[in-house]
Parts: structure tokens; sequence; C-alpha cells
């Protein structure tokens, strides 16, 4: 009886492991499959999907308040045949340098959370930043998401396609001599 009843919680504990596991193990990605890495400048299309996103537009500056240097990068969305949901853009990661140093993420500085949704053939354009000085971003490796499958990455020198601050003006005691 004993081994009846062992042979029955075991058999309903991996069921129940199974049943737990099941979400887990359909949206494991494949094993061995990286994202190709694609140059700054490059607009990324999904082959499945037909989803674009692109780096639209990077700028820098400093926190107003810790004076912090700070690196903005902007991507647009596009969707392809299906609808893009909010919760499916994934917050990107930039690494940089040659030990690949990630990025502290800015949210002062960023665009909200968001959390609508894209409709087919038509785009959001996001705003994320980082506390990084952008002439420490050659090289740099910026790793943007859509779901849980589709991976978008760019790599290479991102230092030299941003343009520098102007430099701060001139206090106003400067120009009358006082």
């Amino acid at each position: 009886m004993k081994l009846r009843t062992l042979a029955r919680t075991s058999a309903t504990a991996l069921a129940a492991a199974t049943i737990a596991l099941a979400p887990v193990l359909a949206l494991a990605p494949a094993a061995g499959a990286a994202p190709q890495v694609f140059p700054f400048g490059t607009t990324i299309t999904s082959n499945a999907s037909k989803n674009v996103v692109s780096i639209t537009g990077v700028a820098t500056g400093s926190d107003s308040d810790t004076g912090t240097p700070i690196t903005q990068i902007a991507l647009t969305y596009t969707a392809g045949d299906q609808a893009i949901e909010g919760w499916q853009l994934m917050w990107p990661t930039l690494t940089y340098g040659a030990a690949g140093t990630p990025a502290e993420h800015n949210y002062t500085y960023s665009s909200d959370l968001f959390s609508g949704v894209v409709a087919p053939h038509t785009t959001v354009t996001l705003k994320y930043a980082y506390d990084v000085t952008y002439t420490d971003l050659n090289p740099a490796t910026l790793s943007a998401g859509i779901g849980f499958y589709e991976d978008y990455v760019w790599s290479g020198d991102l230092a030299s396609r941003i343009t520098p601050p102007p430099p701060a003006p001139k206090p106003f005691g400067g120009i009358f001599g006082s």
C-alpha cells in the first residue's frame, strides 16, 4: 500500500511540475540562437514579424541637478503585421568600453513607460537616457527587444555619431567687464 501511495504522490508532483513549467519551457529561446549584431545607423527589420526598430536620435548633455553626463537615445519602433503591446517593449541595455560596462539607466530624462499599443504599420518613438558620457561610447553595444524573442542589437562606435554639446555660455558680467 505504501508503494502505491508513493507512486501516486510522485506522479501527482511530476504532473504539477510539468503544468507549472510548461509556459517557461514553451517560451524558452532556442539553444544557441544568438541575435545578429548590426553597426550603429542600421535600421533592423525582423524577418519573422516584420517589426522594424531604428535609432532615430542621439543626444548628450548633463543632469541639471547632479552634473552627471547623460546620453539619450531615441528608438523608433514600427509594428509589422501584428500590433506591439506596450509591455513587449523591453528597456534597452547599453554597454560601453572594452570591458562592456553596463550604463546606468536614467529614468528622469527618459520617456515614461509605454503602456499603449503600436497598431500594425504605425510607429512610436521612445527616448532612453543613460548615465554615461558620449566620449566613452566607443565601443558600445545597444540591445533592444520586443517581447521574448526579438532582439535588436547594434554595436560599434556610437561616440562618433553624437554631436558634442555646445560650451556653457559665459556669465553676463564677463561681457561688460564688471
